[in-house]
């Protein structure tokens, strides 16, 4: 993200927070490849704004576990490991199963109506060719339902994973086939069919997983 982008972005957020945003868009989409050294007066210089707000956003992605600090040589784009792909889409996966059987018990018109527009909206960004855009809904398709779902101890939990988790699916190609799996699962919270819902969660997890380690061949 340029400094444009981040002026923008000032008008509704805070500083810091604008910052952390821009720093964030750019690990997801690899401007700032794993293993990438975060020198705050470089980043400051290129987001054109002071290094105050820059130490506090590189506090914040520290603690969502998108950078790390590596001793005394530094501060550096978190390098997930192949268990850590594994160990956060089977949490997510665990706790993405809990929030659609909550679903199927509570399920409102109103809720039907915004995920159903999500998917609608989802879809058609994929037949225009709209990428980036599809990558990001998918992602939101999890958030709207977490948040659906009324849990507040499901949200805290799963907030803690978000940040490494949309990293992760910024990394899948196939956005077609995530949607078709979060439309396959709709269609089963709708039914209120719980079986159905259990084997579908457990289907997206391992799809999830294989597509992951299949775009990072690489990883340890």
């Amino acid at each position: 993200m340029n400094a444009s982008a981040l002026t923008v972005g000032r008008a509704h957020t805070t500083l810091s927070q604008a910052v952390y945003e821009a720093l964030r868009g750019q690990i997801v989409d690899r401007e700032l490849p794993p293993g990438t050294r975060l020198v705050e007066r470089e980043l400051a210089d290129s987001l054109d704004v002071s290094r105050v707000p820059v130490r506090e956003a590189l506090k914040e992605l520290v603690r969502d576990g998108l950078a790390e600090q590596r001793g005394r040589s530094g501060l550096y784009v978190t390098e997930l490991t192949r268990a850590d792909v594994e160990e956060i889409t089977e949490l997510r996966g665990l706790l993405d199963a809990l929030v659609f059987r909550r679903l199927t018990r509570m399920l409102t018109p109103s809720s039907r109506t915004l995920v159903d527009s999500l998917l609608v909206r989802t879809s058609r960004a994929i037949a225009e060719g709209r990428h980036a855009e599809a990558v990001l809904l998918n992602g939101e398709f999890h958030t709207l339902t977490k948040d659906l779902a009324g849990s507040r101890s499901l949200q805290a939990v799963m907030g803690v994973l978000d940040p490494r988790l949309h990293w992760l699916l910024a990394q899948h190609e196939d956005v077609a086939e995530v949607h078709r799996q979060h439309v396959a699962i709709w269609e089963a919270v709708r039914a209120g069919d719980v079986a159905a819902v259990d084997a579908l969660a457990a289907d997206h997890l391992a799809e999830s997983v294989r597509m992951m380690l299949q775009v990072n061949p690489d990883l340890r």
